[in-house]
């Protein structure tokens, strides 16, 4: 006959259990770290929302570590931050271009020929003058009309160039 355990032995046998197992799970680790990596890596790809929770979790429970942890990524990849930072104004940059192009027609809005070379993305009320950097403030000039306006008001380059009365 069987004898059953006790609730304190079935309680012991499941803690000797998980332990075992973390056990496991360590040495496997370290045995096939790559094998690790490349899991860990398309779990968060597969689950993004769950990864997100996580972190969202973790970020609540210590933020002061979090802001940490944040600091130093920032610090240790910098080079790549600004690579990023770069490739996302290039291509905002890109996209006013083509923008401005296909509107003006490849033409300088202050002489109106073609534009030779590369185009200027010049503002039309001057940043030293409050203007913004918004699509409905730019213009693409050519590189000599832009150098000759410069941070001078719209109404009175117009008048110096000949433009207005």
């Amino acid at each position: 006959m069987t004898r059953k355990n006790t609730p304190e032995e079935n309680a012991a046998a499941k803690i000797r259990k998980r332990e075992n197992c973390r056990r496991n799970s360590a040495i496997y680790r370290e045995r096939h770290p790559e094998r690790v990596k490349a899991y860990e890596i398309k779990y968060r790809a597969e689950q993004p929302e769950a990864m997100k929770a996580k972190r969202l979790a973790y970020k609540t429970r210590n933020p002061e570590r979090y802001k940490a942890v944040v600091a130093a990524w920032r610090n240790a990849n910098k080079v790549r931050l600004y690579a990023k930072r770069m490739a996302r104004k290039l291509k905002k940059r890109r996209q006013i271009l083509d923008y401005l192009e296909r509107i003006q027609k490849g033409r300088c809005a202050i002489c109106r020929q073609k534009i030779a070379g590369t185009p200027h993305i010049d503002h039309i009320i001057p940043r030293a003058m409050g203007g913004s950097s918004e699509r409905s403030n730019l213009q693409l000039t050519c590189a000599h009309c832009n150098v000759s306006k410069g941070a001078k008001d719209p109404i009175l380059y117009a008048r110096e160039i000949g433009r207005l009365i």
